[in-house]
């Protein structure tokens, strides 16, 4: 079977705030954003001390912590703007972190895959019923979506299409449909058409 896959514009209040990239590095203000210490847990954590030393850092890939702020808008106050704000930031991030995932170290995370280190035993028997594995991951020097600019969303479907265009393998061969109105695919101007839509709902 053709493999189809969709790459959605985002329209939630975050994706709208990544106008241009001088706006990641340039607040509004400096002012301490924080009024209610009791709304989330990162503005219990995030002190005016801690504000002022963290305000003027700035990721390489040129994220400020005010764009990692979002406390009116998301259950812990905080959302990463890119791999490097985990770091840069960490005096906040691993804090907030670890209060929802107590066994959280540090973001300055090392990957172990010796399994002989495992703690836990091996589960022998028929015990299992189901498993799944999901791993996310992100694509180096683009920022999280929290953060992309059109040109920067532009260029992951670029990378992505590309890629999957490319598959030789029949059986993973396919075709890409964008959305209808979308204008980013070049060869497909106005996303795909009312029949095509219709053919894969």
């Amino acid at each position: 079977d053709d493999w189809i896959f969709y790459l959605c514009k985002a329209a939630t209040t975050w994706h709208e705030q990544a106008k241009e990239r001088k706006a990641r590095t340039e607040p509004a203000n400096d002012t301490y954003p924080i009024s209610n210490r009791d709304k989330n847990i990162t503005t219990q954590t995030l002190s005016e001390d801690m504000w002022n030393d963290l305000r003027g850092r700035i990721t390489p890939g040129g994220v400020g912590l005010h764009y990692c702020l979002f406390l009116d808008h998301h259950p812990l106050g905080l959302v990463a703007g890119d791999s490097e704000s985990l770091v840069v930031f960490r005096e906040l991030f691993d804090p907030v972190l670890k209060s929802v995932h107590p066994k959280y170290e540090s973001s300055a995370h090392v990957s172990d895959l010796d399994p002989s280190k495992l703690k836990t035993p091996m589960v022998v028997g028929d015990i299992i019923q189901s498993c799944s594995i999901r791993v996310d991951r992100s694509i180096a020097k683009i920022p999280f979506g929290v953060v992309l600019e059109t040109e920067e969303r532009r260029k992951v479907e670029d990378l992505f299409v590309k890629a999957l265009l490319g598959f030789d393998d029949a059986e993973l061969a396919g075709d890409y449909f964008p959305l209808q109105g979308s204008e980013s695919w070049i060869e497909k101007s106005g996303g795909m058409q009312p029949h095509e839509q219709s053919a894969l709902e």
